[in-house]
């Protein structure tokens, strides 16, 4: 494994986030009231909804809450609504994070695959819910993150991040391989939806709550720390075309820490195409959430963006993130139509600008 020490990262070292946040923009504001709320987790977790998890899967969301009842998953409809109890993760404790398979591939259908900082089991669910199955696990370390390559650098495999700093591949069948150890707690994964700075598209990236360190890895293992931000816990990228998202679904939606979830539409994020979103694990930091652009020399420019309570998973749903869920664009859309969303608006507003730019 190497490492490689890069000019950002040298730089982030020496001043504090505060410091680094170059200049100001507009900040991106929730909708109100919240996408998912308390009320509506408390009844499914004794009135201590503390949300921790959060993940898309076609035509649901699933989470994790409730901190001293973690092992208990719940499910949303596309609109943040009929909350139910999707299923339990055996012997889960502390954090419990979740990821759902891409539609076409070999690890099923938009199941959900779930773990915890209690143990290096990872856990999958068919998609409806219910008893979950042992899928496989790390030999080394517990659970912080599971995501999925669909740009097909690292095999179209899983990714599963863990406290020990081990990175790990896990295929189809639950095999595990080593890709990279940073030999520290790593948690955010993210896959670059484009040419990030000198990084490929498809390039991961991880972060590090603890180090602060957001990492990119080859696929063959190399680790380059591109740039740090204090407590370092979500990773996002924004794609280049941001612009063009018409589905009312897309967009950012923010675990906030005990309370809710958050939703940003994708309208919100058309000054920061192309760049990444960090959040970070401070409690009432302002900013908490920043957006990072690399030069082609790979040096950061980070800009606080936004802030949570406390920020925890988070995830920003695309075009691409739809498709690769087997919804075609506009079905998430229509859906959401029809059950009345409240996010209209940011689709009104999008159909707006395209007709505009044909006169």
């Amino acid at each position: 494994m190497n490492i490689k020490m890069t000019k950002s990262l040298l730089a982030a070292y020496g001043v504090s986030l505060a410091a680094i946040v170059t200049r100001a923009q507009a900040q991106i504001t929730f909708n109100s009231p919240a996408f998912v709320t308390s009320a509506q987790l408390g009844s499914i977790y004794a009135g201590n909804p503390s949300p921790i998890g959060f993940t898309y899967a076609g035509d649901e969301f699933v989470g994790s809450g409730g901190y001293s009842t973690s092992n208990i998953l719940y499910k949303t409809n596309l609109l943040g609504q009929n909350i139910s109890v999707f299923g339990a993760v055996p012997s889960a404790s502390g954090e419990v994070v979740l990821a759902a398979s891409p539609d076409s591939s070999g690890y099923g259908s938009n199941d959900i695959f779930s773990g915890s900082q209690g143990n290096g089991q990872v856990y999958k669910f068919a998609h409806s819910g219910g008893v979950p199955t042992l899928f496989a696990t790390v030999p080394v370390g517990d659970v912080r993150g599971i995501g999925f390559d669909t740009g097909g650098l690292y095999g179209d495999n899983m990714i599963v991040t863990t406290d020990s700093g081990g990175i790990y591949e896990v295929g189809t069948g639950g095999q595990v391989t080593l890709l990279a150890n940073l030999n520290t707690d790593t948690e955010g994964i993210g896959f670059t939806t484009q040419k990030f700075g000198t990084y490929a598209a498809g390039t991961l990236f991880t972060t590090s709550e603890y180090t602060g360190l957001v990492n990119a890895i080859s696929p063959t293992g190399t680790v380059t720390p591109v740039f740090a931000i204090t407590k370092a816990e979500s990773i996002s990228f924004v794609p280049a075309n941001i612009s063009s998202e018409t589905n009312p679904l897309e967009g950012f939606y923010g675990v906030d820490y005990p309370n809710d979830v958050l939703f940003a539409p994708a309208s919100q994020f058309d000054q920061y195409a192309g760049d990444v979103i960090v959040t970070s694990e401070i409690y009432g930091g302002n900013p908490n959430i920043a957006a990072i652009s690399l030069d082609g020399s790979d040096n950061a420019t980070i800009i606080g963006i936004g802030k949570m309570q406390q920020p925890e998973d988070s995830i920003f749903v695309t075009q691409q993130v739809v498709q690769t869920h087997g919804v075609p664009d506009g079905g998430n859309a229509a859906a959401m139509l029809l059950g009345g969303t409240l996010l209209l608006g940011a689709l009104a507003w999008r159909r707006k600008s395209a007709l505009a730019s044909l006169v």
